[in-house]
């Protein structure tokens, strides 16, 4: 059971909540692809900002750097949950 955000109505037992996003901002994303030497394996790491240090602490511990890049994308600020009757509203 949940309150829905848009009527204040609260769920019926074992309604499906359903989430809303309202709120989205813009986003780079900074991704290092490396080949761990112990394994042999590709590994995909993700931050939230490009930084040298990162780089250096990656080939400091043995690593080999594939590849590095920036993706853009949308991060979610705010989310709302709906009932079933706000959710086909609209």
């Amino acid at each position: 059971m949940f309150v829905c955000e848009k009527c204040k109505a609260i769920s019926l037992p074992r309604e499906k909540m359903n989430k809303r996003t309202v709120l989205t901002v813009p986003r780079n994303y900074y991704n290092v692809v490396v080949l761990d030497p112990n394994t042999k394996r590709k590994q995909y790491f993700q931050y939230r900002e490009r930084d040298v240090q990162i780089l250096l602490d990656f080939k400091n511990d043995g690593f080999i750097i594939l590849k590095d890049f920036i993706t853009k994308g949308n991060e979610i600020k705010n989310e709302i949950n709906l009932c079933k009757k706000c959710n086909q509203g609209g």
